[in-house]
């Protein structure tokens, strides 16, 4: 038995409260945590829509999950950030990339780390020793192939090739974070082949810097939503809700071979309703795999027209968080 479930309350740009030293829930945001050379820590994954989220698991040097760049990366390049193998710079754009070897020591090095959750997700908050300013990086598993770790710990990648002749660098450097055996964190090598988290980085000359994509929303000619006001605004499918679920069950298909390995979980697709109804910007802004990213890709590109938010009368295009649940059923 196979089931997809529809999570119908659509969220405007982000809903989830914000972890700690978020200024407001439009993530992302660069955190400035008082570090000697002026880095800037994201607030939260590549494609998590809100710091207590997993975001992407890429295998080092993918920029689209799946495509195994890490392998053909040249030996002679130590450091992908902002090359065409940094996820983080292919995805956000400006000045974030992927940390370095050198920024994860130096994270660890001036934070306090303690355990705890936020939203009932489990992660480690770091807390600067320098400014007291914090960020939440939840405990993501790794991914081989089809196969999922066992162990829940924080472990994420960095820019930072790892040089070893014998092993042809099939390794890249990665930080782990484990609330046990390395309860104060460790920088080690990792088999690039694994997937994990990315957390970006930018520079103290970005602190302002936002989520990209909300950007193509900004006309100064369009009227703004109502202080506070912005989830009451929401575009509508045809039919309402009850015509989202119908439209879904007649146009939804389970990939069989997602369903032989066992493969469910939350998709999350980011999308804008543009003033004509119309759909753009179409994105996976949580990924589970490439078989349910896909599928939910399908489904969402071959919506029909929506009914579009206006204010004073005036049709605005409005940017969705559109998370759709795979499950089977026992």
């Amino acid at each position: 038995m196979k089931s997809l479930t529809i999570t119908i309350t659509l969220l405007f740009l982000t809903v989830s409260a914000s972890a700690q030293s978020c200024p407001d829930e439009n993530h992302h945001h660069a955190i400035d945590l008082g570090l000697p050379s002026g880095t800037l820590w994201a607030c939260c994954n590549v494609d998590a829509w809100a710091p207590e989220k997993w975001g992407g698991y890429y295998s080092w040097g993918e920029i689209e999950i799946g495509d195994n760049m890490g392998w053909n990366i040249p030996a002679d390049i130590d450091n992908i950030a902002g090359t065409q193998y940094d996820v983080a710079h292919i995805k956000w754009g400006g000045s974030w990339v992927m940390p370095s070897k050198e920024q994860f020591e130096e994270l660890l090095n001036n934070c306090k780390l303690e355990w705890t959750k936020v939203n009932g997700l489990r992660g480690c908050k770091l807390t600067s020793k320098v400014n007291g300013n914090s960020i939440f990086m939840p405990a993501t598993y790794s991914l081989s192939s089809s196969e999922k770790s066992v162990d829940c710990d924080c472990a994420y990648w960095s820019s930072s090739q790892a040089f070893d002749i014998s092993l042809k660098r099939r390794h890249a450097w990665r930080l782990f974070i484990d609330e046990g055996f390395f309860s104060s964190g460790d920088v080690g090598v990792f088999e690039k082949k694994w997937s994990i988290a990315i957390r970006p980085v930018c520079s103290s000359s970005s602190k302002t810097i936002k989520n990209s994509s909300a950007t193509n929303l900004k006309d100064e000619t369009q009227p703004s939503f109502p202080e506070g006001q912005q989830g009451l605004f929401q575009p509508s499918f045809p039919g309402g809700q009850q015509g989202l679920i119908t439209w879904f069950s007649d146009n939804f298909n389970y990939p069989e071979e997602a369903e032989k390995l066992g493969i469910q979980g939350e998709v999350v697709i980011s999308f804008i309703v543009e003033k004509d109804g119309s759909l753009s910007n179409i994105s996976v802004l949580r990924s589970v795999h490439p078989l349910l990213d896909n599928e939910a890709l399908r489904m969402v590109r071959k919506m029909p027209k929506w009914e579009p938010v206006k204010i004073e009368g005036i049709a605005v295009p409005v940017k969705l968080n559109f998370p759709i649940i795979f499950m089977l059923s026992k």
